[in-house]
């Protein structure tokens, strides 16, 4: 995972003395100075002098500008939630924010030990930062395992259309309809490399 950031030097001399090791990318890797590191959950992380001349929103995959899909969110894993999260905030200066959860969320655990948003924007869209648990698919009724090695997650304009579509070409799709991020209705699949992969809408 890449993420863009203000100052590049200033991520490098925080890492330095937090002593976690990173190196530089190779030239051609990005458009701009990257380093790469090890987050403390093991997942591989790119940092990026964010450009000076190229406007704030030219990047984004937005759905409201006519695409038709955008990506919502992306999900780490992490065994240690708040240590994950301590890396991002004080090291890449990421904002730790509030899970929108729905108001009759039952069962769904939204404990910061166990779950944590840093956030893009509203309605949970961000990096999410989630335990593993081996139970979850159990508990929702689901064929898929979305806490377990993370997923990218794609919000779309018709859920149901990308539902029809997927089973008639024979996908297996667990509908986890509305249960974790508040007016958000959900699926899982694989793809065919067996990644985890969330489609959403929000409704």
């Amino acid at each position: 995972m890449a993420f863009e950031i203000d100052d590049i030097n200033r991520v490098s001399s925080k890492l330095d003395r937090a002593r976690v090791p990173y190196v530089q990318a190779l030239p051609g890797d990005f458009d701009t100075p990257a380093i790469y590191t090890v987050d403390p959950a093991m997942n591989l992380v790119a940092f990026c002098q964010k450009p000076t001349n190229v406007p704030t929103d030219q990047g984004l995959q937005s759905w409201e500008k006519g695409w038709g899909w955008g990506i919502h969110h992306v999900n780490l894993e992490a065994f240690d939630v708040r240590e994950a999260v301590a890396f991002y905030v004080e090291v890449a200066g990421m904002t730790e924010g509030r899970w929108q959860a729905p108001a009759a969320a039952g069962d769904v655990d939204i404990d910061s030990s166990l779950v944590s948003l840093l956030s893009f924007g509203d309605f949970n869209r961000g990096i999410h930062i989630v335990w593993a648990d081996p139970s979850f698919p159990n508990r929702y009724g689901l064929a898929h395992n979305p806490t377990v090695g993370g997923h990218p997650a794609f919000s779309v304009r018709d859920v149901h259309a990308v539902k029809a579509r997927l089973e008639r070409d024979g996908v297996l799709v667990s509908d986890a309809k509305v249960y974790a991020m508040d007016r958000m209705y959900q699926i899982y699949l694989q793809d065919p490399s067996a990644n985890i992969i969330e489609v959403n809408q929000f409704i």
